[in-house]
């Protein structure tokens, strides 16, 4: 078996980081921190070679980038009173600083600079992942598993977890005393979102083909496929409940023709392996959630649906409307919001965030950020469907399925807020628009490897 390239281990490392210490969100700003600090000395050490990466990426995908890091960039230009003081929704602001007489001061478009900042520096760890994962010799698929053991992590650490009460194993302070499953996240929802996109990894790495379903590597799959579904309901995060069938719904797209091969070959066989497995399967699972108490009351949230991400929605549309079109710039969404939040909406804890990704996109960048949203779902919509239209491969078909995941619960929640989940969508990416090398393109990786050393 090859060792590892360079590069893989570089990838590795970074998104080991950013599991480890990117899962608290905006809050977490040390853990942050420590991962962008990872990901400027890998650009750092690899030198100017990461320019030839960028050079080679398709044109589109070139511009989306640097679209996405002129929009905060943009935000932070010093702009005279007179254009500032136009802008929309800035009514607030001259008030504020005539108090103290800064109303003639120069500011930029952002409302709160240093959260634009904090957002733009957001961007830097996912792009060395994108970079990286392009020019990363090993097969697509191979990097999938990096999924997959990131999953058996946030597994282990859960189990303790759940096994103390939620008084040992908790990264962060406001997750103590919880009964839910966190592994390394603040939120249940991306906690529930990234072991959904580990199944999905887990499945793509399966075997189907010639009846390759009694040996030991497939039986450990089941076994660990099984344990990443009861970790889900743990989570008690409802969309990563019902994100859970689309990983399903791929494992039975994947097996049930082999299934049927492998049955019409030899019928009696893989029925008298099949049919008491199945019927261990279900009485184990039903006498599990008959006597859990978390597994239960995780399933009992759905009883519990309420409409308070309407009424944020609903608030966030009037925000929008008051900075429309230019936006109050990245990263201020938990100050504007405030302003619009209705009194009858009230909640004992703030909204903090549009639980929507493209509400939320245009209060921070107007008609910009909604743009760009729609330019990457579109680009990516683009390349999926040319990716999957032709030879198909496991690892791509799984990234678009993940990449699919995400964007749905982007429609609820805020899961690209998070470091871990946002330089995993960005390796994601690189999977679905990956070729595989030939030996003279993988020289062009290792050349990435040894520019930096140059440097």
């Amino acid at each position: 078996m090859r060792a590892p390239s360079p590069l893989f281990l570089q990838l590795a490392f970074l998104l080991a980081v950013a599991l480890a210490a990117g899962g608290g969100g905006v809050g977490a700003a040390g853990g942050n921190l420590a991962v962008q600090l990872a990901a400027i000395g890998l650009l750092a050490w690899n030198g100017p070679a990461i320019g030839a990466v960028l050079w080679r990426a398709s044109r589109p995908l070139t511009i989306l980038l640097a679209l996405t890091l002129a929009v905060p960039l943009v935000q932070l230009v010093p702009l005279p009173p007179a254009i500032w003081q136009a802008l929309p929704g800035r009514g607030l602001e001259k008030e504020a600083l005539a108090l103290i007489g800064q109303a003639q001061s120069w500011r930029p478009i952002s409302v709160s600079p240093a959260r634009t900042i904090v957002g733009f520096l957001g961007l830097i760890a996912p792009i060395t992942v994108l970079l990286l994962a392009l020019r990363v010799t090993e097969k697509r698929d191979q990097m999938l598993m990096l999924v997959v053991l990131g999953g058996v992590l946030v597994v282990l650490l859960g189990g303790v977890q759940l096994a103390s009460g939620g008084t040992a194993g908790m990264i962060y302070a406001e997750d103590i005393g919880s009964s839910e499953l966190f592994g390394t996240f603040a939120n249940r929802n991306t906690s529930g979102l990234f072991l959904v996109l580990a199944l999905t990894a887990l499945i793509s790495r399966g075997r189907f083909d010639r009846g390759r379903f009694l040996n030991p590597a497939t039986i450990a799959g089941i076994g660990l496929g099984a344990v990443f579904c009861f970790a889900i309901i743990l989570s008690h995060s409802r969309s990563a409940m019902a994100l859970m069938l689309i990983p399903l719904l791929y494992l039975a797209s994947r097996a049930l023709p082999s299934l049927r091969a492998a049955t019409a070959r030899q019928p009696r066989a893989i029925l008298l392996v099949l049919a008491p497995a199945f019927l261990v399967i279900v009485t184990g699972v039903g006498l599990l959630v008959q006597g859990n108490d978390r597994i239960h009351n995780a399933v009992a949230r759905f009883d519990d649906l309420q409409a308070v991400r309407l009424w944020i929605w609903d608030d966030t549309i009037s925000s929008a409307k008051r900075f429309w079109p230019v936006g109050a710039g990245v990263g201020t969404f938990d100050e504007v919001f405030q302003i619009d939040e209705s009194i009858e909406y009230l909640e004992p804890t703030r909204a903090g965030r549009a639980h929507d990704e493209l509400l939320e996109q245009a209060v921070e960048s107007g008609i910009f950020g909604v743009a760009l949203t729609l330019a990457w779902l579109g680009w990516l919509g683009a390349t999926t469907f040319r990716a999957l239209a032709g030879r198909d491969s496991p690892g791509r078909s799984a990234a678009a399925i993940m990449l699919c995941c995400i964007a749905f619960q982007s429609v609820l929640d805020y899961p690209l807020r998070n470091q871990t989940i946002l330089c995993l969508a960005a390796m994601l990416v690189a999977i679905l628009i990956g070729k595989s090398r030939s030996a003279g393109k993988s020289s062009g990786s290792d050349s990435l490897v040894r520019g930096g050393n140059r440097a």
